[in-house]
């Protein structure tokens, strides 16, 4: 199954730096469990293999928090594949959830996986929710992927009693090397997890 072949649950707990007055802007944990992909049945009748990220989010704060989380994955030969407010326009999306569903449910009873349209707009103190983001079917030429996770930061930081914008995301890193031939088959590898500030980023 996909869930053992991609191993152990991959955990990127979020530490912020503590401004200069000690107090740390709101923030969301997130965990994930990779880059995963589910094969399914496409036009004259051939496989097609969808990819997705389940997630866990959870607020450890004392204050109920935003839950407006944005995911785009780019990989090394195409053009940006995203998805946040609006749900990427594959029709494959409802049936990858369904899937993904049904896997899960194989291996673990007690937790429901929620689609993007069916998380709460916000998180209360203590509490967490699991979700899917799936990114439909990729380039099988491409070898390296990258995942940005926004909204887990308050994007207001003050310092010194001044506030500025800091646009943040967590930018997950993904290898898939091999030939295009089996690239729908070759196993995704985690190869870098890092906080980027937008502005500066490429």
């Amino acid at each position: 199954m996909v869930w053992r072949a991609l191993g152990a649950l991959l955990l990127a707990l979020l530490v912020l730096p503590q401004d200069a007055q000690g107090q740390a802007p709101w923030r969301l944990d997130f965990q994930h469990e990779g880059l995963q992909r589910v094969n399914l049945r496409g036009p004259h009748g051939l496989d097609v293999a969808h990819y997705y990220m389940v997630f866990e989010v959870s607020n450890p704060g004392e204050k109920e928090v935003p839950l407006a989380i944005y995911f785009s994955l780019e990989t090394d030969r195409s053009a940006r594949n995203q998805m946040g407010g609006q749900m990427v326009r594959d029709l494959g999306t409802a049936k990858v959830i369904e899937a993904v569903r049904a896997a899960d449910g194989s291996r673990d009873e007690e937790r429901e996986i929620l689609g993007r349209s069916e998380l709460p707009r916000t998180l209360a103190p203590g509490d967490k929710v699991t979700g899917v983001a799936v990114f439909g079917p990729l380039d099988k030429n491409a070898d390296g992927f990258t995942v940005d996770v926004l909204g887990l930061r308050d994007v207001i930081v003050t310092r010194k009693g001044s506030d500025s914008f800091e646009k943040t995301a967590r930018r997950i890193q993904f290898a898939r090397p091999g030939d295009s031939a089996g690239a729908d088959r070759a196993p995704v590898k985690l190869v870098k997890e890092s906080w980027v500030l937008l502005s500066d980023s490429p």
